[in-house]
């Protein structure tokens, strides 16, 4: 009797296939894909007034803060001012609620507050009286100035 020998079954499988359907995918992934860029929010920034007498009656009616890392200068459209030791934060919540920001009978100028900070405050107290102008209903308008030509030409001396 003659005997054969059985035949091992196959297990190898084919991924040439495999390959080829996963590269046509991504190649259909990649075509179809839609990018979406970031958008920013749409403002509306009213033209600016030929005007310094308007620009400075308006000026009157907002809250103005000055912050270092020492103090916070806080200018109220009564004229008064007040300054404030950085570290008493608390202080300076309790005079924005007393102007009774959260008003909704007041107009948009009037609940607005300008920051100003200086180049070098640290960025906890930054963020804390941002913080409070908010809670206390404030919009917040940031003053962002740019160096003043000679500025960087007297550093260097």
């Amino acid at each position: 009797m003659i005997k054969t020998k059985a035949r091992a079954p196959l297990n190898d499988l084919d991924v040439g296939p495999f390959s080829d359907v996963s590269f046509l995918l991504i190649i259909f992934f990649i075509l179809t894909t839609q990018i979406i860029s970031m958008s920013g929010m749409v403002l509306s920034i009213p033209a600016g007034s030929p005007n310094s007498e308007i620009q400075e009656t308006e000026d009157d009616k907002q809250i103005t803060v000055s912050l270092t890392n020492e103090s916070i200068l806080l200018r109220l459209p009564n004229g008064s001012e007040f300054m404030i030791e950085a570290k008493n934060v608390p202080e300076f919540k309790s005079y924005l609620l007393a102007e009774n920001l959260a008003d909704r009978k007041k107009t948009v100028n009037e609940r607005l507050v300008v920051l100003q900070s200086a180049p070098d405050v640290k960025y906890d107290l930054y963020y804390k009286v941002i913080t409070v102008i908010q809670s206390c209903g404030g919009l917040l308008a940031l003053v962002e100035e740019d160096e003043l030509p000679g500025a960087s030409a007297q550093k260097g001396e």
